[in-house]
């Protein structure tokens, strides 16, 4: 009889009490960790979406955990895919940083490089990331509205004229 893969997972995960998914540096006792460093901006952390003239944006965080949260973004206009992006918001030593990739649909990748935005100022209620790998400066802004609502603004350039955009958005869950 042949076994998947994931049964294969599976079954090691029970039988070693979950050791396979342990993190390498896990405190030895509870509790001992440091606080989450993305505790500030945790808030961003739901499935947003807006619909308006039959088109639907949506973008889903993760919740903040181990310094890092992960987040996609779609776009569906006519009832199809026109453009994702896959992001991370992650904890480093200088500093906190959004990573950005856009694809089409299909996951045909837009750029190179993800898209490096380093967080610049953060309330309890707004975060602003800056760009720092390209050559017009960009700022994204997340501001919570009240208890399930967000506004994400985005202050960009198209040939070499500022653009700004805003997305307000309801929680979804």
């Amino acid at each position: 009889m042949r076994h998947s893969g994931i049964a294969v997972v599976v079954v090691a995960l029970l039988l070693s009490g979950g050791a396979l998914f342990a993190p390498v540096n896990a405190p030895a006792v509870a509790g001992a960790s440091d606080a989450e460093p993305l505790a500030e901006i945790a808030w961003i952390g739901r499935a947003w979406r807006a619909e308006r003239d039959g088109t639907i944006i949506e973008e889903i965080w993760s919740p903040a955990d181990g310094g890092c949260m992960t987040g996609m973004f779609r776009l569906v206009a006519g009832g199809q895919p026109r453009f994702y992006e896959f992001m991370s918001i992650e904890a480093k030593a200088d500093g906190i940083f959004l990573h950005m990739h856009h694809f089409s649909p299909g996951l045909k990748r837009w750029e190179d490089t993800p898209l490096l935005w380093e967080l610049i100022e953060t309330t309890s209620e707004h975060a602003t990331f800056e760009v720092r790998n390209q050559p017009e400066p960009k700022k994204l802004i997340f501001m919570k509205q009240g208890d399930d609502g967000i506004i994400i603004r985005l202050h960009d350039f198209e040939d070499g004229k500022p653009v700004n955009q805003e997305f307000a958005m309801q929680a979804v869950n």
